[in-house]
């Protein structure tokens, strides 16, 4: 049940990088995957103060593509699959980011994407609700957010 808050905020991110990506006229060849662990042995008894996610670990993957896209589904199946690479406790997670990288001029996305995880990967996993919250995408066309 926890990682379902992950799952359904790395698909919102894909949305947006998409919608992004289509406002833009551009497709990518890369996807990056950032995420904020919190440091092992952090509680919140070490916190200062009350507020923010405490300290934390960055972490960050990506992918080269084979043929460019701004698909929403290539997106989070992407960054899904990046995701589940880091194998970090879903407690730990205290932010993630998406990336397009590589952007070249497109219509949109490629007929068939070709991932490093072969044609399409499996469907989605469902998930509950999904956690989020706004967050500095940085450059570019990405998003991301932090707790």
């Amino acid at each position: 049940e926890g990682c379902g808050c992950a799952h359904a905020f790395v698909r919102q991110l894909a949305e947006e990088v998409a919608r992004r990506l289509g406002q833009a006229g551009m497709r990518c060849r890369g996807v990056g995957l950032k995420v904020w662990r919190a440091k092992e042995g952090w509680t919140s008894a070490t916190a200062k103060g009350g507020m923010g996610h405490g300290a934390c670990d960055n972490v960050s993957r990506s992918v080269a593509l084979e043929r460019p896209t701004a698909s929403e589904a290539d997106l989070a199946v992407i960054g899904l699959k990046l995701l589940q690479g880091l194998a970090i406790p879903h407690e730990a997670l205290r932010g993630v980011g998406l990336q397009a990288t590589r952007l070249e001029q497109g219509a949109g996305s490629a007929a068939s994407l070709s991932t490093p995880w072969g044609d399409r990967a499996a469907p989605l996993p469902r998930a509950g609700r999904g956690g989020g919250g706004e967050g500095g995408g940085g450059r570019g066309v990405g998003r991301g957010g932090g707790g």
